[in-house]
């Protein structure tokens, strides 16, 4: 993780029957875009491929108005990395659900402390664009 990273935009939307996900985040030369087109393997499950590798998302917690929670194990070159992310709809994540994922960390062997929460910007959101 990059560090001082601000807060990504991420959107979800329907293509061609495929899940996809855009991310807009500020870099030093503006706004960057990244899209993946998720394959649905079953309920909460989803796959995709990128430069960094073959990517395995499973959707584990949501309550579909405040947050979501997923993990994603990447694999490349006989390596692999997973992640835990949560996200919510707007900026500042409730305190509660701050505390369930950090609760979800600990039961994976993490610390809260390793853990990354990016800032915001007085540069506005970068917001994704559907094509």
């Amino acid at each position: 993780m990059k560090p001082g990273m601000t807060l990504p935009v991420m959107m979800h939307y329907e293509k061609n029957g495929q899940m996809v996900v855009a991310v807009s985040f500020h870099t030093p030369d503006g706004c960057r875009q990244m899209d993946a087109e998720y394959h649905k393997e079953a309920d909460g499950i989803y796959t995709y491929s990128s430069d960094l590798g073959k990517n395995e998302v499973i959707m584990a917690a949501s309550d579909y108005t405040t947050y979501q929670m997923e993990y994603m194990t990447t694999e490349k070159d006989g390596k692999s990395c997973t992640t835990i992310k949560i996200g919510g709809r707007t900026p500042g994540m409730p305190k509660d659900k701050e505390g369930q994922f950090d609760e979800h960390i600990q039961k994976m062997g993490l610390k809260p402390e390793n853990s990354v929460k990016f800032r915001d910007t007085s540069e506005g959101p970068c917001v994704p664009k559907t094509n």
